[in-house]
């Protein structure tokens, strides 16, 4: 019985010592996988400077002959190279009659706010608004920057009296062109 007593001590000390080395029924496979993402052009165009809660940018009272400046912030991040154009959806003109004043009289001049942006940008000067104007061409990607844009507006010496609204004038940006 001590023999037996022994063996069966052996044969279990043996069972356990295989079942903890791990082959006992150890089976292993594997896999991999390979992340990979494309991250798309993004970036945000916020604006503010001379403008009202609505957006309005009211020159007031002016009189034939005189010239004011008004100046809108462009602040702009971008995660690839960039551009801002503007688009117009009309002249400044006078429901009531029609009379416009004329678009050589109502330009921008745009620049380098602060910070200066990186890379060599272009930007526009003295440049009448049209349909998809360049305000700035090659930009590079960062994050944060501004652009100063300065409207002037001439009124023509015989210029007719009346209210006048160019109705909106919109900024887009354009990211990864």
């Amino acid at each position: 019985m001590k023999v037996r007593i022994v063996l069966v001590s052996i044969t279990l000390g043996v069972l356990i010592a295989f079942c903890l080395s791990g082959a006992a029924s150890a089976y292993t496979e594997t896999g991999s996988v390979i992340p990979i993402v494309n991250v798309d052009p993004s970036g945000s165009l916020a604006i503010s400077g001379d403008i009202d809660e609505n957006n309005v940018m009211d020159f007031g009272h002016m009189t034939p002959g005189a010239t004011t400046t008004k100046t809108l912030t462009l602040d702009v991040s971008a995660n690839a190279n960039w551009q801002i154009t503007v688009t117009k959806s009309q002249d400044l003109t006078y429901a009531n009659t029609g009379a416009a004043i004329p678009s050589d009289r109502f330009t921008f001049t745009s620049g380098a706010g602060t910070p200066e942006p990186p890379g060599t940008p272009t930007y526009s000067s003295n440049t009448q608004f049209g349909t998809g104007t360049p305000v700035v061409m090659g930009g590079s990607a960062t994050e944060s920057c501004q652009v100063n844009v300065v409207y002037k507006l001439e009124i023509p010496d015989a210029q007719p009296v009346g209210y006048y609204s160019a109705g909106s004038h919109t900024y887009t940006l354009i990211v990864g062109q």
